[in-house]
């Protein structure tokens, strides 16, 4: 390689200090909490937009503790204060005891299948890197399944060139796991405790799907897939620029489908479309 740099990087790669240690107590507490105040990387606002799904309304993690808080709270002082003030009959709590367990089955039971829903969803965000003068594609998508159910399973991957064609060609998608890149909760970057090997899965030949994957009931898996192909004239350019940085001409596409929102950065300046100009 000619890169001037590589001369600086090797000695620097091979000296570089350690993690100061009071960054490192603090990555430990971060890794510790349930929720996030904020984010470091802008994959991890990716991953939390798709984890919207229609008809899913799950409740955040303190909702859920908030509810164990006022169950216990309901069988143990409020039910002492019932039989033993009110009722003044401590006997009739093994009648008021189950029932409130019972009750609270039953809603947290019926609130959870309303709120998870029954049916399978993904979702999926597609990126694509397009360099014209060589004729390279670059693509990568993120794909999101939820699980209305414990079960294992078998995924799949195709892509196609999203260029016009009445009968597009199909390959092989190159597919992996996609972990949260933070220091909270569930991040890859937390501190490693004490963990339990969770149960096993299988990539095909060429990572081209993945085999048995496990998902918990009402839980989700983020995938990523990657594929680079060779495609010319998707794009061709007859735009020219002037000293002020104002570009004429025209630029046209042969994608599959139409570009609504867009930008053109020329030099200092940003393009957009116009919108509703009359």
């Amino acid at each position: 390689t000619n890169w001037e740099g590589l001369t600086n990087l090797g000695p620097k790669l091979a000296t570089r200090a350690r993690q100061p240690s009071a960054s490192s107590q603090q990555n430990a507490v971060l890794g510790k909490r349930i929720s996030q105040t904020g984010i470091s990387e802008l994959e991890t606002q990716v991953f939390h937009s798709q984890q919207n799904f229609p008809g899913i309304q799950r409740p955040s993690h303190w909702w859920v503790m908030a509810l164990i808080l006022i169950y216990l709270l309901v069988i143990g002082p409020l039910d002492y204060f019932l039989v033993h003030k009110i009722l003044k009959k401590p006997h009739i709590t093994w009648f008021t005891f189950p029932a409130m367990v019972l009750i609270a089955v039953a809603w947290g039971g019926f609130t959870a299948l309303q709120d998870n829903g029954s049916v399978l969803h993904s979702t999926q965000l597609n990126v694509i890197d397009y360099d014209v003068t060589a004729g390279q594609l670059r693509g990568r998508f993120y794909l999101n399944l939820y699980s209305p159910e414990t079960r294992r399973y078998q995924v799949k991957v195709k892509s196609s060139v999203p260029a016009e064609s009445k009968n597009p060609s199909h390959f092989p998608t190159h597919l992996s796991w996609n972990g949260l890149p933070e220091t909270t909760f569930a991040g890859m970057y937390r501190s490693a405790e004490g963990t339990i090997t969770g149960p096993a899965y299988q990539f095909s030949a060429q990572s081209k799907g993945i085999e048995n994957l496990p998902i918990l009931k009402w839980g989700t898996k983020s995938l990523l897939a990657e594929w680079t192909q060779q495609q010319t004239d998707l794009v061709t350019s007859k735009l020219t620029g002037n000293n002020l940085g104002q570009l004429s001409g025209t630029l046209t596409h042969q994608f599959s489908s139409p570009l609504k929102d867009w930008v053109l950065a020329y030099g200092n300046r940003v393009y957009l479309p116009v919108i509703n100009p009359e």
